[in-house]
């Protein structure tokens, strides 16, 4: 009796967190994908001849491919099948990787930035 009490509750909570973690998985999806949309055209415009020539352009260019394949990959991790259990961890390691590139790649172009401005300034 008590157990089945138990089994009612806990199914009633499982059914709250699903009624609100549904429509944030498909924010989540609408937004990985406009946000691929936004990378690519940044990587478009970043990839162009008169832009390649800066050292903060060129690890913008790495940001966004990085961004890419780590929204791609956050679009692919949907499964309720067994089999893709298995994809889907190895896809979350590869997201893990690409968020911590993403972020080193951002501190290089900030310590770079910074050089940059250290050397105007010493030479003036």
């Amino acid at each position: 009796m008590v157990e089945s009490a138990y089994k009612g509750e806990l199914a009633e909570i499982i059914e709250v967190i699903e009624s609100i973690a549904d429509p944030l998985n498909t924010a989540n999806l609408f937004l990985s994908f406009v946000s691929i949309f936004i990378n690519i055209l940044h990587f478009i415009i970043l990839t162009s001849s008169s832009m390649k020539s800066s050292s903060t352009n060129v690890i913008m260019i790495g940001i966004a491919i990085v961004d890419i394949f780590t929204l791609t990959l956050t679009v692919c991790v949907t499964s309720n099948l067994f089999w893709k259990v298995y994809f889907d961890m190895a896809v979350w390691g590869l997201q893990d990787y690409f968020r911590r590139c993403s972020t080193w790649l951002g501190l290089m172009m900030a310590i770079v930035r910074t050089m940059i401005v250290k050397n105007i300034l010493g030479n003036q």
